[in-house]
């Protein structure tokens, strides 16, 4: 959720920055943003938005698997991300797929 903690209306448009991060300094992993049709929208004081990831789910210990420990979001036009724990499982690992079946939605 992405909430306008402001006391004025903001718009807000286009698809979040998702990062993945492993634990122990490795490359992270920026997720592609999907081929969705994007508008804005208006958030008056205290509403709030979403947005969806598709995640390519694996196996554990599957070949191909990667388990980020954190996943970082930064809301359109910002720079700063807010970090959160990682709460799903292992991802089959596609940083670098032409299609991945792992990737960020627009909001709202």
């Amino acid at each position: 959720m992405l909430t306008n903690k402001s006391s004025h209306t903001c718009k807000i448009g286009g698809f979040p920055g998702v990062d993945l991060r492993p634990d122990a300094g490795g490359p992270s992993w920026s997720l592609a943003r999907s081929s969705a049709k994007h508008g804005s929208i208006t958030l008056g004081p205290g509403d709030s938005t979403d947005f969806t990831l598709n995640l390519g789910m694996a196996k554990n210990n599957e070949e191909g698997s990667w388990k980020p420990q954190t996943v970082a979001v930064t809301p359109p036009n910002e720079t700063t991300a807010l970090t959160l724990k990682w709460p799903w499982g292992p991802l089959i690992h596609q940083d670098g797929a032409t299609h991945p079946t792992t990737f960020v939605n627009p909001i709202g």
